[in-house]
């Protein structure tokens, strides 16, 4: 390696030039930002003939979203005939295909001499509106103050699906209505508008804090500006390759800024955080300090990068992508840094002066950990047993709207739908009856016991001619366009089974997105958890290898961060309702990527000291004033970067800032207070 630091300090400026122009073509590239919204690709890769619908005729749930009118009266006579001609504006639109409300709602009278479909509600009189407004729907609630739109919309919508939301909410607005939409479409617009805006905002918050607390630890503004021009440089590079190979950015990369301040400042703090910089050969200097934590800077980016690459063998794409994308940045981390320490040396920048407060701090945390380590490892074993007991409770759940804080307008508006109008998750039920005593009423008794909001079916004879004039659908098997709750996975699967299991006879399927949802989620999650267990296994692993084949590093490198994890997961148990999900499952894979590092510095610390020839004492000195001094400050900034992710409108986000800060603390504790001392079991000891 020596030949390559040697490199380094010889070519530094002719590789910054070089790398200037690659940025160069980088900043080119932003002009084709685009952000991607999850579950758009997720749907496309997991649909199949079994779970989404193969009728074009009928409902293509796909395509559909759903609008809420409200009013602060009850809707009137006039209200109507003025919804009426919105709604036929509206209809006229290229982008529409259908458009369902109480207004084409239909029915067949029993008096009927012909079985004519006609509408449910009547606008030919305001005597006639008053006598067919009081008949039961499921587009208008209880109160008569809001009423429920059904929008399909052709297959080109997806070209311009803002453009139409708010082509629609213009014509109703004219005449004084109050819309909200919801459903996958207006979902992914929100969550869209919501990313670029938030990506923005938490990397300049991330910045403000990482660069603060960087200051505070080191009053030197060289490395503060090199800190940050390195990470700029890193986002630039890493999402341009995004943009390059993916076409754009996926939402989980809303957080990837933060991480890249983590992993660069974590490498600069490591190389500069030297108490033998006093010799005036600027050369020499920068060798011996990359000669003595080059190797673990080098092994704690890798094992990083190892833990993000592993999202690549789970089936969700944009997961893949937001894991190559963050594992190729946090290389690319590494290389900056690195040159920036170069050029830090180089103009004698690279003296620290922490202020006497952060001194003082980090001194009484070492002090605390290594004089109750009596104390510490009983209590994280006590820990650890109460938290696995407590994580054999968990349970995987998965919500539509998961992803959403409580308190945004949509999160309010899918929510209104899912308490007044039957549900907005929706599914279609068919039943092809091998049982000639298959009882619909019965049937459809259950499916509204169960919370099943059925809006068109073909199970009564005037159903199936209502079903063909709208459809065009003349099959003799019962199909029922439904609608359920918002439940959770588990509660859904549980209904799904209950609805089989009324006539074992007769094949009764499902299929629509909501089904595809409730099938597909919990698999998913499983699956990032199973990325969780690849990731701990392969870095084991290499730890092995990169310590000479050493299997003891195997169980040194993982059990100090596969504790805090558990001890995390546990804690959150204790303190509040938690289940996993997509929208969190990963975070422990992300988590476990960040905390490594610091129990492989005091590794490596260990091993290098033990082939120095430090007796035991001296190694377990040598670690508190110099390795645990850079990991604790570390782990404060990365506690302090992860702050702003707090505020986030996404779960996924504020959770990762949350879950992530616990464990990095208990990790910190272990290394600290416990690591050094199962080192000196494990680790062979210097021969007398």
């Amino acid at each position: 390696m020596i030949w390559l630091y040697n490199l380094i300090w010889k070519y530094k400026r002719y590789i910054l030039c070089l790398s200037l122009l690659c940025l160069s073509a980088c900043a080119i590239k932003l002009k084709d930002f685009k952000i991607y919204f999850e579950s758009e690709r997720i749907i496309e890769e997991l649909s199949d003939g079994s779970i989404t619908n193969l009728d074009s005729k009928n409902i293509d749930g796909e395509n559909i979203f759903l609008a809420t009118i409200r009013n602060n009266q009850e809707f009137n006579y006039n209200d109507f005939l003025n919804l009426k001609s919105d709604l036929n504006e509206i209809k006229k639109l290229d982008e529409i295909k259908r458009v369902f409300s109480i207004l084409n709602e239909k029915t067949i009278s029993e008096s009927s001499l012909f079985p004519i479909p006609r509408n449910r509600l009547s606008l030919k009189s305001k005597d006639k509106f008053q006598k067919t407004l009081n008949t039961k729907s499921s587009f208008i609630s209880n109160d008569q103050k809001s009423i429920l739109i059904l929008f399909e919309t052709n297959p080109d919508f997806a070209k311009k699906p803002k453009h139409l939301l708010n082509t629609i909410g213009t014509i109703l607005s004219e005449k004084g209505f109050s819309i909200d939409f919801a459903g996958r479409v207006p979902s992914e617009i929100y969550f869209q508008d919501k990313v670029s805006k938030e990506f923005i905002l938490l990397a300049i918050l991330s910045a403000l804090f990482c660069l603060t607390a960087i200051y505070y630890y080191t009053k030197n503004f060289a490395i503060l500006f090199m800190s940050f021009t390195c990470v700029l440089m890193t986002i630039l590079a890493s999402t341009s390759i995004s943009l390059f190979f993916f076409g754009g950015i996926e939402l989980f990369m809303i957080i990837s800024p933060a991480i890249f301040f983590i992993v660069t400042v974590s490498d600069i703090m490591h190389l500069v955080n030297s108490k033998d910089n006093n010799t005036s050969d600027k050369k020499k200097r920068f060798i011996n300090r990359l000669k003595e934590v080059g190797k673990p800077v080098l092994i704690t980016s890798l094992t990083t990068m190892i833990s993000f690459f592993s999202f690549v063998f789970i089936e969700i794409k944009p997961l893949s992508h937001f894991g190559i994308i963050t594992g190729l940045g946090i290389m690319i981390a590494l290389f900056f840094s690195v040159l920036s320490y170069a050029f830090i040396v180089d103009y004698n920048y690279d003296k620290i002066r922490p202020a006497r407060s952060a001194k003082q701090f980090i001194q009484n945390i070492i002090t605390f950990l290594q004089n109750k380590k009596w104390v510490i490892a009983p209590t994280i074993v006590i820990g650890f047993i109460f938290s696995c007991i407590k994580i054999s409770d968990v349970k995987i759940d998965n919500y539509l709207l998961d992803e959403l804080n409580p308190s945004s307008e949509f999160y309010q508006t899918s929510k209104y739908i899912d308490d007044n109008f039957g549900g907005i998750k929706p599914i279609s039920i068919t039943v092809d009856s091998k049982n000639i005593s298959f009882n619909t009423n019965s049937f459809k008794k259950l499916l509204n016991k169960n919370g099943i909001s059925i809006d068109f079916s073909n199970d009564t004879k005037n159903n199936k001619i209502i079903y063909e004039y709208l459809f065009q659908d003349s099959s003799e098997i019962y199909k029922y366009d439904c609608r359920i709750g918002d439940t959770g996975s588990y509660l859904s699967n549980e209904l799904y089974k209950n609805i089989q299991d009324f006539d074992q006879k007769s094949d009764i399927k499902f299929s629509g997105i909501g089904h595809l949802f409730d099938k597909t989620s919990d698999d998913l999650t499983f699956n990032l958890l199973f990325g969780l267990f690849l990731a701990i296994i392969t870095v084991g692993i290499f730890l092995c290898l990169a310590y000479g084949l050493n299997t003891k590093m195997f169980f040194a490198g993982i059990i100090p961060n596969i504790i805090p994890l558990i001890l995390t997961l546990g804690f959150v148990l204790y303190m509040y309702p938690f289940y996993l999900c997509l929208s969190n499952a990963f975070i422990f894979t992300v988590a476990f990527g960040l905390i490594i590092d610091d129990s492989i510095h005091v590794i490596n610390a260990y091993m290098h000291y033990k082939q120095m020839g430090f007796r035991n004492e001296e190694i377990i000195k040598r670690i508190n004033t110099r390795t645990a001094n850079t990991i604790l400050k570390t782990t404060t900034i990365v506690i302090v970067c992860l702050v702003p992710l707090l505020i986030s409108e996404f779960k996924s986000v504020s959770q990762i800032a949350l879950l992530t800060s616990i464990s990095a603390i208990f990790a910190i504790i272990f290394d600290i207070g416990v690591l050094p001392s199962i080192l000196n079991k494990v680790v062979t000891k210097n021969k007398s």
